[in-house]
């Protein structure tokens, strides 16, 4: 290459470079334009809501519905209620049943049928009363004819000097004998141990040990000469007479005065049947972790027969907190201004007696005065209103044995756990 040539070349790459120097600078002082500012947009301001009829009337939403007893929370409707088997089907609300019809117990609002519901002893939806036996012919026939279910029962001991209640036989023995004391326990047909049950605790008489007034034969009627307790509960439980109950006879075997033997048998009650019966068993009642006892007043109940129940007058001002519901039959208290100062002191409005039932045969000279007794109980304790939760009722043409003290388990059994005491 001659020396034209080198230096031609020379200049085209100069003037090369000269351009691109030239292109990067005319690039660098470039300005980029800035973005745009967006334009805001407004926060909607929220609907205030016109509710009619579950719907906005300014917006038209319309309401979700959040219900309460019959009433949305959100917009204030009140539910047209469609009911089946007296629960809401569009809410969920079950019907109080305010009213029924005293016959058919149809309830007007719901068209279900809706059981009595007794409040100081009368039913708070139709006023009426409950229908008591008078005598044993009065008995339903249904409920003495035999049913097909049938409730179990199960003997249990317990040593006086020991704290265990263990199962066992049907033992022999005389009320001297100090060694054991029994309870047979019956639970109902169809006995579910997945659900609480009320329980009765019966004391027996002087004399009677614990399988008598379930397992002992009895006449009622000339048409129905044979029936045990046990055959009794059954009938009216699967008759619907009552509720399904656990009944336990628990015998004390102890000897002296009522008032000797009530100490010791409601130490036993408290610290050993009781709490056997709520872990055995499923009642409303329980024992917590640390062995301490809860117990449910309300959904237990005492019964004494005879002796049972002079015991039972002694236990009454101290063991509201046990039991609510009491029925005493053919025994009274020995000193009736004694008990009356001891209900005055001992009970309080924590625990309500919810209902006194005592009953007394006709045939015997005592139902007389019992009655008066009763009577005057009401006018000087404040915690009884005669005829709302405390009665004494006479049962015609009976003695002092099972056709009087089997009447008086029926018309109790349609009281307990049915009925409360509301004061005033």
């Amino acid at each position: 290459m001659n020396r034209t040539s080198i230096k031609a070349l020379w200049l085209s790459t100069a003037l090369l470079l000269l351009l691109l120097l030239g292109g990067c600078g005319a690039g660098a002082s470039q300005t980029v334009p800035e973005a745009p500012t967006p334009t805001p947009v407004p926060t909607p301001t929220p609907c205030p809501h016109d509710w009619q009829d579950g719907v906005c009337a300014i917006c038209g939403l319309v309401c979700t519905h959040d219900w309460h007893e019959g009433v949305c929370a959100i917009c204030q409707s009140v539910c047209d209620h469609s009911y089946d088997g007296g629960v809401c089907t569009n809410c969920g609300y079950a019907c109080p049943h305010p009213s029924h019809d005293r016959e058919t117990l149809i309830c007007p609002d719901c068209g279900a049928a809706a059981d009595h519901l007794l409040e100081n002893g009368a039913c708070a939806r139709c006023g009426l009363e409950p229908t008591f036996l008078r005598q044993p012919k009065d008995y339903p026939g249904e409920i003495l004819a035999g049913v097909d279910e049938h409730g179990t029962l199960e003997t249990w001991h317990f040593p006086l000097e020991e704290g265990d209640v263990v199962p066992g036989p049907r033992e022999e023995k005389t009320r001297e004998d100090k060694k054991a004391r029994e309870i047979v326990v019956y639970t109902p047909p169809g006995y579910d141990p997945e659900k609480p049950y009320n329980v009765v605790v019966i004391v027996p008489g002087a004399g009677h040990n614990a399988h008598q007034w379930l397992e002992k034969v009895n006449r009622v009627n000339s048409l129905y000469p044979r029936i045990t307790g046990a055959n009794l509960l059954d009938g009216m439980i699967v008759c619907g007479y009552c509720d399904p109950v656990i009944v336990a006879v628990v015998e004390y075997y102890h000897l002296g005065r009522p008032i000797e033997i009530a100490v010791p048998y409601e130490q036993s009650l408290r610290e050993r049947v009781l709490p056997f019966l709520a872990t055995q068993y499923s009642t409303y009642a329980s024992v917590s972790e640390d062995g301490s006892f809860e117990a449910a007043p309300e959904h237990f109940a005492f019964i004494g027969v005879s002796f049972g129940a002079m015991i039972g007058w002694q236990m009454l001002p101290g063991c509201a907190d046990l039991f609510s519901y009491w029925g005493l039959y053919s025994g009274g208290y020995q000193n009736d201004a004694v008990l009356t100062e001891r209900l005055n002191t001992e009970l309080d409005a924590e625990h309500p007696i919810h209902y006194l039932y005592a009953g007394d045969g006709t045939l015997l000279n005592s139902w007389m005065p019992y009655c008066n007794r009763i009577e005057i109980l009401a006018e000087t304790c404040p915690w009884f209103e005669l005829g709302k939760n405390i009665r004494f009722f006479p049962i015609d043409k009976t003695e002092h044995n099972y056709a009087d003290w089997n009447i008086s388990l029926f018309n109790t059994m349609q009281l307990f756990f049915k009925t409360r005491y509301v004061p005033g």
